[in-house]
């Protein structure tokens, strides 16, 4: 069965604003009630939404596509922290009267799923929420894809919502090392110093090749691998010889070898030299190895659909989009053919890939059409 990526929408970096009211750097926080808007429909619910469900309602507003959902059997998988917000309830707590119900759920994946649904005027659907942290955002396309393929749906909105500009989680990202001192992601760089996270979201549907031809939607991608699988061998660390992505990614190329990789690359000095060592081993210098955290942050959640959306606009229009902040390819990464410059784009199997606090790791294939 052909599944596509039928469309996509994302936060765009320029929504992005400054952070220096948390205890680390945050390179991507967003003011989500800058960017919110009333939608088109009448909706009661809407009012009491945070503001990223309120923001994640205005990009489903923009496509059209999901006007048919509620025709066919469809699933909702979403992924989402609402840490900001969560924060925030937390200090209204102090005076328990004031919290609602709704207060409570609307933190939860169950929340993301209702909320679709209301607003699509779906009734019964195949909800799935996950936390699979950074890799969640390509396991939420995975999973959809998997279930079309075994016939169990037609039509998928998948959904990924990053909102962790608070003091607890910035603190504990400060504290496991793993943040960049200098304030720049340099993916693959000799001067590489860390991460820095991001706020983000990013909302796409998939449908199978018949509903797509049956309703006359365009499509910009087909689905064509993925696989998920977790390794338990240390809850933050990677193993030295890249086992988990390497088998991630050998069972979703199935034997092909990718034109273009859209990497994990967080820009930490082990995840980059142990991926770049991944891809040598696989397929050696023969794709173009892209990273795409300069431009967007590390979006946890939401990072794996982000990024892949974005790669996959710069793909239709013909260019491999360079990886923005390299400057000196680090020599234990030179084993990789790495996109200093933008690149035409000529076709062929697209490779993305996410890895997961906790040892999740994810890769998704695609051909853009």
């Amino acid at each position: 069965m052909d599944i596509l990526l039928v469309e996509g929408k994302f936060v765009k970096p320029e929504d992005f604003t400054d952070s220096k009211d948390l205890p680390t750097p945050y390179y991507g926080r967003i003011r989500w009630e800058k960017i919110q808007a009333v939608c088109k429909k009448s909706w009661k619910l809407f009012n009491r939404l945070p503001a990223p469900l309120k923001v994640m309602v205005k990009l489903m507003d923009q496509m059209e596509c999901l006007k048919v959902c509620h025709r066919y059997r469809t699933a909702i998988v979403a992924a989402a922290k609402l840490e900001a917000e969560r924060e925030a309830l937390a200090f209204k707590a102090q005076k328990p009267d004031r919290i609602s119900p709704s207060d409570g759920f609307i933190f939860t994946h169950n929340a993301v799923n209702f909320v679709i649904a209301q607003y699509l005027n779906i009734e019964f659907y195949t909800g799935i929420g996950i936390d699979h942290v950074c890799s969640s955002g390509l396991d939420i396309i995975g999973i959809a894809a998997d279930m079309m393929a075994r016939g169990k749906v037609d039509v998928a909105i998948v959904a990924a919502v990053n909102s962790m500009a608070c003091p607890s989680r910035t603190a504990y990202h400060r504290n496991l090392q793993v943040v960049s001192k200098s304030g720049v992601i340099r993916p693959f760089d000799a001067n590489r110093d860390g991460t820095i996270f991001a706020d983000g979201l990013a909302v796409a549907m998939i449908c199978s090749k018949e509903v797509a031809e049956r309703e006359g939607l365009s499509a910009k991608a087909r689905i064509t691998g993925y696989s998920q699988v977790s390794d338990s061998s240390h809850m933050f660390s990677l193993r030295e010889d890249g086992a988990g992505f390497e088998k991630v990614i050998e069972a979703a190329c199935k034997g092909k070898v990718p034109s273009v990789i859209k990497a994990h690359a967080t820009g930490t000095k082990a995840n980059d030299r142990i991926e770049a060592k991944v891809y040598t081993k696989l397929f050696g210098k023969k794709p173009v190895v892209t990273a795409l955290k300069p431009i967007f942050g590390h979006g946890v959640t939401s990072s794996g659909l982000t990024e892949t959306l974005y790669l996959i606009e710069n793909l239709k229009e013909g260019k491999i989009p360079k990886i923005a902040t390299l400057e000196e390819l680090d020599p234990e990464c030179a084993g990789i053919n790495v996109a200093k410059e933008e690149v035409p784009f000529t076709g062929g199997t697209v490779l993305s890939v996410s890895a997961g606090f906790g040892g999740f790791f994810s890769a998704l294939t695609l051909e853009v059409l």
